[in-house]
């Protein structure tokens, strides 16, 4: 697979023009993800590919463009075209994405200079009938609209679990996957549940999880019981929404909660008056319940870890980025949205001790997150993974996210980390992009991973 520059042809129509290293003889086709054409195909002493504009305009291929190409039978293919999906586009807006605009125009920025064509769409923009899309890209410096074709691989960017059942969402993945065979990656939040039962029954994660079980009476009874302190977590919650923390009294139990302006702590004197009061408004089997680890304090504040995970273009899983998460004055939990604060190790700790850190914490986030993607049915190309050191050097696993958010990367000393993730994800993409090429029918006959040979 070549990278290589495409530019326009003038003053011809329907060829292609190959520099003579790519160039192959019996090749009558040139395809840009679904859109093929016919074509001929003669020799140029430059470095460039050459495209008529008739080609161009049928391929919906913008120019000057950098790509990835390869010959497949009598088919030159260029690639990856990748569709990042989402919900909330606010057209004609200088913010189209709301706070997540800034961040999808740093990874179509680092697409061109990769050699990827990657652009935005919505549910709405989808042309069954012509193949297309209204994409919308970030280029030289401003967003505009162009009609694309189908992606060849598509990265799920739905913000929030509402607009992921949505029907016309649902209705989208479904056809893109099932009709066309579009390789559709991290494409659900996780159930906090499901994945700690997946965890749990495999010999090598199960020493990253605290215990954790369904919330009913005899559960929260017995672990209040063997550890003093529970969390309770809403299953399908995300940014630490719903949290809450229960801990033993000399006279009952306090139960705890973040909300916007503070921590309420609220105290009960039995256990059945705590369940009947905090969860009046949802069943508990909602929630699960988790032992409360003691964590290591940073000037009084305690603190836990973001690790981002991503996957390679050989499908290898590597870290990408760590943060160190400190919870806000007098709060449960770590959460950005409740006033926790990001900082990366080196600022926190000395160099001996950052290094030891992030030696314990990448062995935990790449078992996990090996042990997630065999457990998981849809692709994955990356995690975000909420892990704590206790005082015996211990890493706990406190949450797993199939759709990582960005706040780790709003302080401009972790920031720098992005690049690394966003070129992880173009790899993996491309090779997604790549295996659709090469075997079009592998999400058909194997189970949806990403674990073909090319």
């Amino acid at each position: 697979m070549e990278i290589i520059n495409v530019k326009n042809l003038n003053g011809a129509s329907a060829t292609v023009r190959l520099p003579h290293a790519l160039y192959r003889s019996g090749i009558e086709k040139v395809s840009f993800s679904n859109k093929i054409e016919p074509c001929a195909v003669t020799t140029t002493d430059d470095d460039v590919c050459y495209i008529s504009e008739d080609l161009l305009a049928s391929l919906m291929m913008p120019t000057p463009i950098r790509l990835r190409a390869l010959i497949k039978d009598d088919t030159l293919c260029f690639l990856p075209v990748i569709g990042i999906f989402t919900t909330g586009y606010i057209r004609g807006s200088a913010r189209p994405f709301g706070t997540r605009t800034d961040d999808f125009a740093k990874f179509m920025k680092q697409a061109e200079r990769f050699g990827a064509y990657a652009y935005l769409f919505t549910p709405d923009r989808i042309d069954w009938n012509k193949g297309a899309v209204r994409a919308v890209r970030y280029h030289n410096g401003r967003w505009t609209d162009a009609v694309a074709p189908f992606p060849q691989v598509i990265y799920d960017r739905v913000p929030n679990r509402k607009s992921e059942h949505l029907p016309k969402v649902k209705e989208a993945k479904k056809r893109f996957q099932k009709d066309f065979a579009v390789p559709w990656f991290n494409g659900g939040f996780f159930d906090k549940w499901a994945i700690f039962q997946a965890l749990k029954a495999h010999p090598v994660s199960l020493q990253y999880l605290p215990e954790t079980a369904d919330l009913n009476y005899a559960a929260l009874k017995k672990n209040l019981e063997l550890y003093r302190t529970v969390f309770i977590k809403p299953k399908t919650s995300s940014h630490g929404i719903g949290i809450k923390r229960i801990e033993t009294a000399k006279d009952g139990w306090i139960c705890a909660e973040n909300n916007l302006e503070g921590t309420v702590r609220r105290h009960y004197g039995t256990l059945e008056n705590l369940l009947n009061a905090e969860f009046a408004d949802h069943h508990p089997s909602q929630f699960i319940l988790q032992q409360g680890i003691q964590l290591p304090l940073q000037n009084g504040r305690p603190y836990d870890f973001r690790v981002h995970t991503n996957k390679d273009r050989d499908g290898r899983w590597h870290v990408s980025a760590v943060a160190v998460k400190i919870a806000g004055e007098n709060r449960l939990t770590t959460h950005a949205a409740f006033g926790g604060e990001i900082k990366t190790l080196g600022e926190v700790f000395r160099r001996e001790a950052a290094q030891e850190r992030l030696n314990l914490l990448k062995d935990a986030a790449l078992t996990l997150s090996e042990v997630i993607d065999q457990q998981t049915d849809d692709l994955l190309g990356e995690l975000g993974l909420d892990l704590g050191i206790d005082a015996d050097q211990r890493v706990w696993l406190f949450e797993a996210n199939a759709k990582p958010g960005p706040a780790i990367f709003s302080v401009p000393s972790v920031r720098k980390q992005m690049r690394f993730v966003h070129r992880f994800l173009l790899e993996y993409a491309t090779h997604l992009a790549e295996l659709s090429i090469r075997k079009p029918d592998w999400l058909h006959t194997i189970r949806l991973k990403d674990s073909v040979n090319i």
